[in-house]
């Protein structure tokens, strides 16, 4: 997180190749896979990773409450 406050890192590009969603009531559980882009010290790298994302409907509407990735290997 630091390294893109600082600037350090910056996003290039993501793409999203697979989504999937279920809505359990008040939850929601995202698996998706995607692929990123990004520069870090001036230098160009790429990532594939898997995601799950949950989120809670509350009072402020849907809420990002927890986020696990795993990079996929090349």
């Amino acid at each position: 997180m630091k390294s893109l406050q600082t600037g350090k890192q910056k996003y290039v590009s993501g793409k999203i190749n697979d989504l999937k969603i279920r809505v359990y009531g008040q939850t929601a559980v995202i698996n998706g896979d995607a692929n990123f882009e990004f520069v870090t010290d001036g230098k160009p790298g790429k990532a594939h990773l898997k995601y799950t994302h949950v989120f809670v409907k509350g009072g402020k509407g849907w809420q990002l409450v927890s986020h696990q990735s795993l990079k996929v290997a090349d």
